[in-house]
């Protein structure tokens, strides 16, 4: 299994971001840490049949996580 999404090609900047829910908001750029915490968004999601913070709607989410970058 491959996942080539968000890649880039000579340093060039990505074209594709995670979604929301599958972003570790607080750890950026991309590193092995956030692919690890992707991966374990998607075995959530596997195991459960829901989506990570699945109770929570997109916007507050959204909102969520940009207050806690902003800190």
């Amino acid at each position: 299994m491959c996942d080539f999404c968000g890649s880039s090609i000579d340093g060039l900047p990505s074209l594709v971001v995670e979604e929301t829910r599958y972003c570790m908001a607080w750890s950026t750029p991309r590193s092995v840490a956030t692919d690890i915490f992707a991966l374990g968004c998607l075995i959530f999601e596997i195991t459960t049949g829901l989506r990570p913070y699945h109770e929570i709607p997109d916007e507050e989410l959204r909102r969520s996580i940009a207050d806690t970058m902003l800190g």
